[in-house]
């Protein structure tokens, strides 16, 4: 991963996270950047051990996506 490619994912993280958008919304834009990164750099969950090691800034973009994905789900579930 180039760092404009890091920085790219990076501001389009942030901005959901700071967007108004409702939750399904948000929701719907992280699953589609774990699908990008998943396709582009042959993430999947049988590789995960070697990923973790091979690319670790990549594995932590990752997981910061993954955090927002669950919190957004959480407050989503709380609002119900």
């Amino acid at each position: 991963m180039t760092t404009g490619e890091m920085l790219r994912f990076t501001n389009y993280l942030k901005g959901v996270k700071q967007s108004k958008y409702p939750a399904f919304t948000k929701l719907k834009c992280y699953y589609s950047l774990l699908a990008h990164l998943e396709k582009l750099y042959g993430i999947n969950a049988i590789n995960k051990n070697e990923f973790k090691h091979s690319d670790p800034i990549l594995y932590r973009l990752q997981q910061t996506v993954r955090e927002e994905l669950d919190a957004t789900k959480k407050v989503k579930l709380e609002r119900r």
